[in-house]
C-alpha cells in the first residue's frame, strides 16, 4: 500500500478500528536498530534487559505498520497478564507481559504514543489501544522506516492435524516434501514482493467499511503479502494459498484493489470441484450443478449446501453445518431461513444426491480437502504461467486478480492450467471488475456489503 501522511482525518479516534499486535519479520533493517536506539535514549534506559530491547523493536514495527495503514487505525494490545501466558498466542510471538507493559509506560510518558485504557465490564469489553504520535511518526520518518521489507512471520509451509494443530515438518517423513513446496512459494513471493497492491478508497470510506460490521472487522495489514500453504493431515489434501491481505476483506471491496497503481478485474473457476468430481466419473458437467429439479429458485442454498456435502462426513454433518452458515449469514437467514428445516432440508439433500448421483459416492466423504489439493495446484501453475508472461496476480483460493490489460491472458491461462492438472479446461467467470460507477456510489457498495 502507499505511504500515508499526517493530516486530520488520520486523527479520527474509532477505537475499535485497530490491527492486532503481531510479530514481524527484522532481517536486514538496520533502520529499525537506528529507531530503536533513538527512542532507547528518549526513554532515559541505562541498561534493559534483551527481552525489553526485543518487545519494544516488535512494538515499534507494529506502530509504523498501523501508522502506514489506510485510515491510521490504533494497535490493540492486551495487557492482561494471562494474554502472555505459555500457550497464548502472544506467548508463542514472544511477547512478555512485564516487558510489554513497562514499554507501553514509557512509551505514553514520553509523549511517543497516544492511549486509551481497556475494559471489561463483566459482558463485553476492549483490549487497550494505542497509536504513535506525531513525535513518534518524525523518528521513522527521519530513519526512513523500511515498510516493504516488514513482513509478518510464518512458515511457508504449514501442515495440520485433525485438531488443526501444527505438525513438525522441520525433520521427519514429511521435510522432504515440505522443502520442495516451500521452493516454489518462496518463488512466488518473490516475483509478487515487487507488486504494489492497494485498496483505493478514501480513507474514511476504508475506516467506515471496516466498522459496519457487530464485530468490527480489522483493516487489511499492508505488509500481508507472502502467500503461504496450509496442508491438512498429509501433503494430500488441502495445500491453499493464504497469508495476503485481499483474503480478508469482504468480496465486494475487491473490486478496488489496485495492482501497480493499475485497475483491476477478478475472474475465478465455474462450478470447479463439481467439475473436478464429473470427471473422476469419467464424465463432463454439461449444467448448472446447482440448479436442480424443483429446487430452481434455490440456487443459493443448493449451492451451500453442496458444498457442506464436499466437506463433511456424514449426511448429518453436511446438514448441520448448512444450518449453521444459514443462521449466520444476515443474507441467507433473510430470504433463505426456511431452509435449515428439515422439512426442506432433508428433501432438497435427497434431491441434490439423485440429480448427481454420477457422483453421490463423493457426498458426506470428506472429499473437500482432496479437493482443496487439486484446485491449489492448479492454482500455483496459473500463478507461475502468468509469472512467466511478466503479469502480477492475487489469487484468492480458485479465483485471480490480475491488472484489467491481462484478462484475456487470464483466462487462457486458467483454462490451460486445469486441463493440464485435470483433462478438462474448466470454464472461468468475470467475477468483480473496477466499476468506475461506484467510485460515486461508495456508500451503496458498502450496504452491499454489510446488508
Amino acid at each position: 500500500m502507499k505511504p500515508v501522511r499526517l493530516t486530520d482525518l488520520r486523527q479520527h479516534q474509532r477505537l475499535d478500528f485497530s490491527l492486532k499486535l503481531e510479530a514481524y519479520s527484522r532481517k536486514d533493517t538496520p533502520e529499525i536498530a537506528k529507531v530503536t536506539a533513538e527512542v532507547y535514549e528518549r526513554l532515559e534506559l541505562n541498561h534493559p534487559s534483551k527481552r525489553f530491547r526485543e518487545n519494544l523493536a516488535a512494538i515499534l514495527c507494529n506502530l509504523i505498520v498501523a501508522w502506514q495503514t489506510p485510515g491510521n487505525p490504533f494497535l490493540a494490545i492486551p495487557l492482561r497478564r494471562g494474554a502472555y501466558s505459555p500457550g497464548e498466542r502472544l506467548h508463542a510471538l514472544y511477547f512478555r507481559y512485564t516487558a510489554v507493559r513497562d514499554i507501553i509506560d514509557r512509551l505514553e510518558k514520553s509523549a511517543l504514543i497516544d492511549r486509551y485504557a481497556g475494559f471489561y465490564d463483566g459482558t463485553k469489553g476492549r483490549s487497550t489501544r494505542i497509536r504513535a504520535t506525531p513525535a513518534l511518526i518524525k523518528v521513522f520518518l527521519a530513519h526512513r522506516f523500511p515498510l516493504r521489507q516488514l513482513r509478518i512471520e510464518h512458515d511457508l509451509i504449514v501442515l495440520r492435524d485433525e485438531l488443526k494443530q501444527p505438525i513438525n515438518i522441520t525433520r521427519g517423513p514429511h521435510s522432504h516434501e515440505a522443502k520442495k513446496l516451500s521452493v516454489r512459494v518462496e518463488a512466488l513471493n518473490a516475483f509478487h514482493g515487487s507488486a504494489c497492491w492497494e485498496l483505493a478508497l478514501p480513507e474514511e470510506k476504508f475506516i467506515e467499511y471496516f466498522l459496519r460490521r457487530a464485530k468490527p472487522m480489522p483493516p487489511p495489514n499492508p505488509t500481508s503479502t507472502e502467500l503461504h500453504r496450509v496442508f491438512n493431515c498429509g501433503f494430500d489434501r488441502g495445500g491453499r494459498f493464504y497469508g495476503i491481505w485481499p483474503h480478508g476483506i469482504p468480496r465486494q471491496l475487491r473490486q478496488y484493489i489496485m495492482i501497480n497503481g493499475q485497475a483491476t478485474i477478478e475472474r475465478d473457476f465455474r462450478a470447479i470441484h463439481p467439475t473436478i468430481l464429473y470427471a473422476w466419473a469419467g464424465s463432463r458437467l454439461a449444467e448448472d450443478p446447482y440448479i436442480i429439479p424443483g429446487y430452481g429458485e434455490y440456487r443459493k442454498p443448493i449451492k451451500l449446501l453442496f458444498n457442506m456435502a464436499l466437506n463433511a462426513s456424514t449426511n448429518q454433518e453436511a446438514m448441520s453445518a448448512f444450518r449453521h452458515e444459514i443462521k449466520k449469514s444476515h443474507e441467507l437467514i433473510h430470504k433463505y431461513g426456511h431452509t435449515a428445516r428439515n422439512i426442506w432440508l432433508k428433501p432438497a439433500y435427497a434431491a441434490m444426491c439423485h440429480y448427481h448421483r454420477a457422483i453421490a459416492e463423493h457426498l458426506s466423504s470428506g472429499v473437500g480437502t482432496r479437493l482443496q489439493r487439486i484446485d491449489a495446484d492448479i492454482a500455483e501453475k496459473v500463478l507461475f504461467d502468468l509469472i512467466a508472461q511478466g503479469i502480477p496476480a492475487i489469487p484468492v483460493h480458485d479465483s485471480f486478480i490480475v491488472p484489467e490489460y491481462a484478462d484475456t491472458i487470464l483466462a487462457e491461462v486458467m483454462k490451460s492450467a486445469s486441463l493440464a492438472v485435470v483433462g478438462v479446461a474448466i470454464p472461468t467467470d468475470l467475477k468483480t471488475h473496477h466499476d468506475k460507477a461506484n467510485q460515486t456510489n461508495i456508500d451503496q457498495v458498502i450496504s452491499n456489503a454489510y446488508p
